[in-house]
């Protein structure tokens, strides 16, 4: 379970990082590109460190300890669960994205021949 659970951790991390590239290559002002990827792989490798902290707390608190994994699977069950939520924040950011460029879309006067 616990392999397993990393494994998918692994690839739900990877998946909920695209949705932050395609804003980014939407809003970004030409010529930042680099500078805003660098601001993103830096605020996910604090966000790494701080989960791995946060999860060395949570341990005690499920009675988790050196040959003691009775209540492992409810941590890896919080765990995967909590990991899944910005993955429903997606949805309500890209929409907020379109209606802009919708509303941009209207606003452009019509090429007339």
């Amino acid at each position: 379970f616990a392999v397993g659970s990393e494994a998918v951790s692994t690839v739900l991390g990877r998946v909920a990082m695209q949705p932050f590239f395609v804003v980014a290559a939407r809003l970004c002002p030409p010529g930042c590109e680099a500078s805003l990827y660098a601001f993103f792989m830096a605020t996910h490798n604090l966000g790494s460190a701080a989960s791995g902290a946060l999860g060395a707390a949570l341990l005690p608190a499920f009675g988790v300890a050196r040959h003691a994994y009775a209540h492992l699977w409810a941590l890896l069950l919080l765990r995967s669960a909590l990991m899944c939520v910005p993955m429903l924040l997606v949805g309500p950011c890209l929409r907020d994205i379109e209606d802009a460029g919708a509303a941009g879309e209207a606003a452009r006067p019509k090429h007339v021949d």
